[in-house]
Parts: C-alpha cells; sequence; structure tokens
C-alpha cells in the first residue's frame, strides 16, 4: 500500500495535481542555511538535507554588483563553496530541494557581507550622517557627510524585497540623486566610501517615494427621494475614482447625522415630516494614508414624508401628513381656480363632524394644520372643500 501510494504522489506530481499544501509535504526545502569562512571572494553554505529531496540547487548573486542575475551551483550534498564572490560585497543565497515529479522547494534567503574591501579596512571610513533631502514620485536626493580619505563613494540601491535587481553608481560626493524609481515605493539605499584601493562598510537609509496622486471627483445630480413617513433616499452620480460616500443631514439648530455607504443611493433615516433638511454628499478616494475628501455644495430638501392616499383638488393632490397622526396633521392645499377659501372638515366614522377649519388659499398652495387634540384613535375622513370641487383623504389617528 505505501509502495502505491508513493506511486501515486510521482504520478499527480508529475501531471501537476498536487495542491501547494501536497507539494510541500512530497518535497520539502533544506533547512538551518549557514553561511561560515566568509573571506573576500568565497564562502561555505551549509544546510540540513531535505529527506524528500534527490539533488540540490544552491543559488547566489551580488546585491550591489553590475553583474546581474542568479549564480547557480547543483549539488547532491552539503556543504557547497562558493567562489568568485567580490571583495566587500553584499550577497544573498537560498539552496533548492530537488524532488520526484520535477517538484522543487526553496528555503529562504540568507544575506552575508563578503570580506576584504567591504569589512572596514583601517583608514577607510563610512559615510555618516545620511538623510534623505528630497522625493518625487520617481526620484529622490540624498545628502551625507563625506569621510576622511575616500575617493569617491559607491551608492547601491533597490526596492524592497527586490534586491536582485540593485543599481550600483559612483558618485564624487554629496549629495546622490537617485532616479528611475517607482511611485510609492519602499527603497533600500547603502553608500560606502572608495578609498585607495579598499571599500568601507556601508551606511544604510531607507526611503519611500511618493504615491501618483490621484483625481478625486465629486458627487453630481443628487436626488432626494421620500419612501415612507420617516426614510428617504439620496441618490447621485459618483465621481472619478470615489470609493466610499458619506451622506450628513440635519435640521437647523440640531445635530448632525450620517450614513456610510459604498453605492447609491443611500437610506436616510429617522426623518420628521414637515422639516426642512440640509443633506451633503461626501466622497472618498483611496485607502489608508492615501484618502481624499471631496464634497459637493450642500442642499435643502423640505421633507414630507409618504402621503396616504391622494386626492385631486383644483387638479393637483390635497396632502397630508404624517399619516397617522396624533397631535396634529399637516395640510398641503393646492389652488383652486375662483376660490379663496378652503373648508375642511374631519369626520368619524358615523358621517359626524370632529373638527372644522376655514382655511385662506393662497395663490400657488397652501400649508396649514389640524389640531388633533382630543381626537380618540382610529380611522377618519378628511374633506376638504373650495368653490364646487371637494376631494377626500381617509386620516388615521393614533
Amino acid at each position: 500500500m505505501k509502495t502505491f501510494t508513493l506511486l501515486l504522489t510521482v504520478l499527480a506530481a508529475s501531471l501537476g495535481w498536487l495542491t501547494p499544501a501536497a507539494q510541500a509535504q512530497s518535497c520539502a526545502p533544506p533547512t538551518n542555511v549557514v553561511i561560515t569562512n566568509v573571506t573576500n571572494a568565497s564562502a561555505v553554505v551549509s544546510f540540513t538535507p531535505s529527506a524528500t529531496a534527490s539533488s540540490y540547487t544552491v543559488r547566489f548573486y551580488s546585491i550591489d554588483s553590475t553583474a546581474a542575475g542568479i549564480t547557480s551551483i547543483n549539488t547532491t550534498a552539503s556543504p557547497v563553496t562558493l567562489t568568485g564572490l567580490v571583495a566587500g560585497r553584499f550577497h544573498r543565497v537560498s539552496v533548492m530541494s530537488n524532488c520526484a515529479g520535477g517538484l522543487n522547494t526553496s528555503s529562504p534567503w540568507v544575506g552575508f557581507q563578503t570580506t576584504g574591501g567591504g569589512s572596514n579596512p583601517t583608514g577607510c571610513a563610512a559615510p555618516t550622517s545620511l538623510a534623505v533631502t528630497g522625493l518625487t514620485t520617481t526620484t529622490a536626493s540624498i545628502s551625507f557627510t563625506g569621510a576622511a580619505g575616500a575617493g569617491s563613494y559607491r551608492v547601491v540601491y533597490y526596492a524592497l524585497g527586490d534586491s536582485i535587481n540593485a543599481i550600483t553608481q559612483t558618485v564624487a560626493g554629496s549629495p546622490i540623486g537617485l532616479s528611475g524609481l517607482l511611485p510609492g515605493t519602499q527603497y533600500i539605499v547603502r553608500v560606502f566610501s572608495n578609498c585607495s584601493g579598499a571599500t568601507s562598510a556601508a551606511r544604510l537609509i531607507t526611503l519611500r517615494t511618493q504615491a501618483i496622486p490621484v483625481p478625486c471627483g465629486a458627487v453630481t445630480n443628487v436626488v432626494v427621494t421620500a419612501t415612507s413617513a420617516s426614510t428617504a433616499t439620496v441618490s447621485f452620480t459618483p465621481g472619478a475614482n470615489n470609493t466610499q460616500f458619506t451622506v450628513t443631514y440635519y435640521v437647523p439648530n440640531d445635530s448632525s447625522r450620517w450614513v456610510i455607504s459604498n453605492t447609491s443611493p443611500i437610506t436616510l433615516t429617522g426623518l420628521v415630516p414637515g422639516r426642512t433638511y440640509t443633506i451633503q454628499v461626501r466622497s472618498t478616494c483611496g485607502t489608508g494614508t492615501t484618502v481624499t475628501y471631496t464634497a459637493g455644495t450642500p442642499i435643502t430638501y423640505s421633507f414630507r414624508g409618504t402621503l396616504g392616499a391622494r386626492a385631486a383638488l383644483g387638479g393637483a393632490a390635497v396632502e397630508v401628513f404624517p399619516n397617522p397622526a396624533r397631535r396634529a396633521a399637516n395640510l398641503v392645499l393646492p389652488a383652486v381656480a375662483g376660490a379663496t377659501q378652503a373648508r375642511v372638515v374631519l369626520l368619524n366614522g358615523l358621517g359626524q363632524q370632529i373638527r372644522v377649519l376655514t382655511v385662506p388659499l393662497a395663490g400657488a398652495e397652501t400649508r396649514t394644520s389640524l389640531d388633533l387634540t382630543g381626537v380618540a384613535p382610529g380611522l377618519y375622513t378628511l374633506r376638504v372643500a373650495a368653490g364646487s370641487q371637494t376631494a377626500s383623504q381617509r386620516l388615521a389617528v393614533e
């Protein structure tokens, strides 16, 4: 059974059927990678072999060398000697297991520095007081204090996690100009002193280039629509690169409330019919430290809530809110040609008059309030007469 399982694992690996977790079990990387016997041109790499590997590939490269690429050495055992290294340079090493079925997994990268020119030789001091003095999206400027006896300085820089693509340049002194950088990226910079026949140890500084500004547009076409006796929706057209929206709303002399959403429309709750609200939609672009806000001009909205059954009077609707009502009901009466006043009557289920109100009519629309103090809870009919026209509304009293 064990033999069959092993054969099945090898077959699955060769056909690419294994998951990453299964691959890791069938091809474990070497462990305990250690660098010893470092000289100015060589080093010894030792490691604990993997139980599943048939051979190993030792890969290494110089972080601050003008020679590009990774050098590989194939071996079947530990240790391995690296030769042809450059004195005083930083190197990185990784050991890869080669297993059956073409599988391979690598150890973490390990760094070291060769001796000789880069090991702080007597009389060649490293530069000091490194500081970032200028940053753009693609360039940087670094100042430093030079060392006595240094004829020039070697600068090595690379994006964090990408040391294999390190760039090396030589400068006569401070400041140092770096170009061709990636926007919004962290860089590692090492500066060495070049003395007569020797190179100092490195001074290190890190920097992050500026991110490319992203335009953040304000929302447009804001529309508010009542959806119930206490809610309304705010719809709008998002601006450029908007990722989130905040709607604030308030009435004079009252605290603001807000709703946050990623889409339009947004629902406002807890509204009071008859009040006029100030509403503003603010858009957000980006995340983290790159957040930018924009906001349009505040708008005002007179909230009446969703009305009960509407009845026409003078070619328009008689509006009653809130409905159900408690202590009072608000009325909006349209203009009626030839009529200067309207008679409002509240009738109970037996047709008895409970309240009677005479209201002068204005030129466009007339707003008034019907006092319901002392009216028993129940369902009533509100009848409005103006001139020869009559309209009726159902009104619930709580």
